[in-house]
């Protein structure tokens, strides 16, 4: 067990560490010695209470193998697989076993999929299914308020037409970069159809529409696209809708939607808040 890839955990039924072998201090930063002897409890409060979990006092509920993903507190930087099973004797539990892998490479992958899988190939931001996804996490968080924008590029279709599609995607993904710069960190911005965006605001309706007016105000003050012949200058229009509990994900977006018409109805460049 010395040598196992896989460190291995065995906890009796009042949750005491009894066993710890393998790479124990490469996964949890502590030593064998630090386990041996000592409750569950006391080990979770130094490597985080997933293992807790894992190790906690079985139950005749709990008779088939389960797993949970974590990342150590003294070793933050690797993501461990716990998969735990049930000891018995002459048909009595009277254990747990718990086996931990190192699933940092694996879950890297993972996410590096996922990202490929969400963005945009032309302009880098998330793509429609991205940005929907993140729609939907924010909207189960209701610790904090949330806000959609949606944003239509004015008078693409003449850019693109008059200077060709070359020129209609550089101009995208200046849009899709100043949109990017004029939003905070934990803000999403979507491309959600061809000249359409949207963004993902985790702040109040008044919040978010302050901001959409400064990234207005900044694309329409300097040229979208320019090189040593043209000079191509545009504007966007935006709707901006706050969540308010109980709306469906459809609704905050109708009702974005349907103030970006009005904006439009207006005669564009501009931003307007739904309600």
């Amino acid at each position: 067990m010395a040598h196992s890839p896989d460190v291995i955990l065995s906890f009796d039924n009042d949750g005491v560490c009894r066993w710890a072998d393998g790479p124990v201090r490469e996964y949890l930063g502590l030593g064998p010695e630090e386990l041996f002897g000592n409750p569950a409890a006391a080990i979770a409060l130094r490597t985080g209470e997933e293992l807790l979990v894992a190790s906690g006092r079985p139950t005749d509920e709990r008779r088939t193998e389960k797993a949970i993903e974590f990342s150590p507190i003294l070793q933050p930087s690797l993501t461990l697989e716990a998969s735990f099973r049930d000891l018995t004797r002459d048909g009595m539990i009277v254990g747990r076993v718990v086996t931990l892998r190192d699933a940092t490479a694996r879950k890297a992958r993972e996410q590096a999929i996922t990202i490929q899988v969400e963005t945009d190939d032309l302009t880098g931001v998330k793509n429609r299914a991205g940005f929907r996804r993140h729609v939907r996490a924010a909207l189960a968080d209701t610790s904090r308020p949330c806000s959609v924008a949606i944003v239509d590029v004015d008078h693409f279709k003449v850019i693109n037409d008059r200077y060709g599609h070359q020129v209609g995607d550089a101009v995208l993904m200046e849009i899709a970069q100043r949109l990017t710069a004029g939003i905070r960190q934990s803000d999403i911005v979507g491309r959600i159809g061809g000249d359409e965006f949207a963004i993902l605001f985790q702040c109040d309706l008044e919040t978010a529409k302050l901001a959409c007016e400064r990234i207005a105000y900044s694309i329409s003050q300097r040229p979208i696209f320019s090189d040593d012949t043209l000079l191509v200058l545009t504007s966007i229009s935006c709707g901006v809708a706050g969540y308010m509990p109980g709306m469906s994900r459809d609704q905050l977006f109708e009702a974005a939607d349907t103030a970006l018409y009005q904006v439009k109805r207006d005669g564009r460049n501009g931003v307007r808040a739904a309600g």
